[in-house]
């Protein structure tokens, strides 16, 4: 349920045809129209009794600069949210604590490099609550996508601690890189609303696999 108060980036969820209908998708400029779809959900139905069981699969960006596009429209698109009339106080606030979280991955890092140099104190009062939850969530994430997508990695090669020397190196550089995305998107806004490609990498594998 936190997914709707923090956001979700229309990954893995089944919602009832009728309750879909009801609420439809017509949200007007809307970048993040999935998370805006959870949260006008969330008003009006319950989620246990409209979400349904399933697995779902999805394509991740395939690069570096897809990924840091796509959280660049996820991130002006919650600011949009903030923004509008039709959602609540109460999750306006709480997709400004999720983006105040966002932000605060980049400054904690440095703070904590900079800690380890000359140790201080916290940046502000409530900083380390922010960016221990913050980096935790973030290390979840990568975490739990990285076991749910092992099964097709091929790693037979590489063996058990190649693989989790990479497991490790992924999830730290997938970290990173969400520390910097808002901070991207805050400092070089989009143009216009931006397609991320997915399936450049497939058709490269489906070609190799059939000469």
């Amino acid at each position: 349920m936190a997914c709707f108060l923090f956001g979700h980036h229309g990954s893995h969820l089944l919602v009832r045809a009728d309750i879909e209908k009801d609420v439809g998708w017509d949200f007007g400029n809307a970048k993040t129209e999935d998370w805006l779809f959870g949260l006008m959900l969330w008003q009006k139905y319950k989620p246990g009794k409209t979400i349904l069981k399933g697995f779902g699969y999805e394509k991740p960006p395939l690069s570096i600069d897809g990924l840091l596009k796509q959280r660049r429209r996820w991130a002006h698109g919650a600011l949009r949210i903030l923004r509008r009339k039709d959602v609540r106080l109460r999750y306006r606030l709480a997709a400004f604590y999720g983006m105040i979280s966002w932000f605060s991955a980049l400054p904690s890092l440095i703070a904590f490099i900079l800690a380890i140099i000359h140790p201080t104190g916290g940046l502000f009062p409530g900083s380390g609550f922010i960016a221990g939850f913050t980096w935790y969530s973030l290390y979840r994430y990568y975490s739990f996508g990285y076991a749910i997508n092992n099964a097709y990695i091929r790693s037979e090669k590489s063996g058990w601690l190649g693989g989790r020397i990479r497991k490790t190196l992924a999830i730290i550089g997938g970290m990173i890189l969400e520390s910097l995305a808002p901070w991207y998107a805050l400092l070089k806004p989009p143009k216009g609303f931006e397609v991320i490609s997915k399936d450049e990498g497939s058709r490269r594998k489906v070609a190799n696999f059939n000469r």
